[in-house]
């Protein structure tokens, strides 16, 4: 099943979030009962007990949305794994069996970091996430940190190539193709990620 490209957006949450910081500080909101700490203590609407009942209760349905909604900062988070391969040069050609075989996942890590698997070949570095782009980066053997691909999408959304129906990411591969000869050379691919649903 292909993963779907609504998500709630950050205006969706934060307004969400001042809705409930409201009614909770403003209007006055009733507690759950298991922090009903003032039963019998006195009838008084607006006490200190209940403003800090409020402020518990914000702050468990902070804690509660924050576990249950996916943030759009966090949505490269997980695995994709590649689905489909494009030549860059059209007059390139990819056999079938090359296409058949090829395999790759990407796995992003929340500290920031990934793991690349290419037909078993292992690789990993990190990335930079921000606004409409992503930064691959490798460490050189200075320890130096390298940019290897950058992948940019238009602002105001959380789909890196827009020009497909599904949610997906681009990297490029070097791989061998066809030429219009039939000759096997070495040629550039465009490898399509979609994630993985868990």
């Amino acid at each position: 099943m292909v993963w779907k490209k609504w998500r709630f957006s950050a205006s969706q949450i934060h307004l969400l979030l001042i809705k409930i910081w409201f009614s909770t500080s403003i209007f006055g909101m009733k507690s759950p009962p298991f922090l009903n700490l003032q039963k019998g203590m006195c009838n008084c609407k607006t006490t200190i007990i209940d403003k800090m009942k409020n402020a518990i209760f914000l702050l468990l349905t902070t804690l509660l949305l924050s576990s249950w909604l996916s943030a759009p900062d966090d949505f490269i988070i997980g695995t994709w794994k590649s689905y489909k391969l494009e030549t860059i040069n059209k007059k390139q050609m990819l056999s079938d069996s090359i296409m058949l075989n090829f395999k790759s996942e990407i796995t992003f890590f929340k500290d920031s970091t990934y793991k690349k698997i290419t037909n078993g070949l292992v690789s990993t570095g990190k990335f930079l996430k921000e606004n409409n782009r992503i930064t691959f980066l490798h460490q050189d053997e200075n320890k130096k940190w390298i940019q290897d691909w950058l992948i940019r999408w238009p602002t105001g959304g959380n789909d890196p190539y827009p020009r497909t129906k599904e949610v997906d990411i681009v990297y490029p591969e070097l791989i061998q193709v066809k030429d219009q000869k039939g000759n096997i050379v070495n040629g550039e691919v465009d490898v399509f990620y979609i994630k993985e649903n868990r």
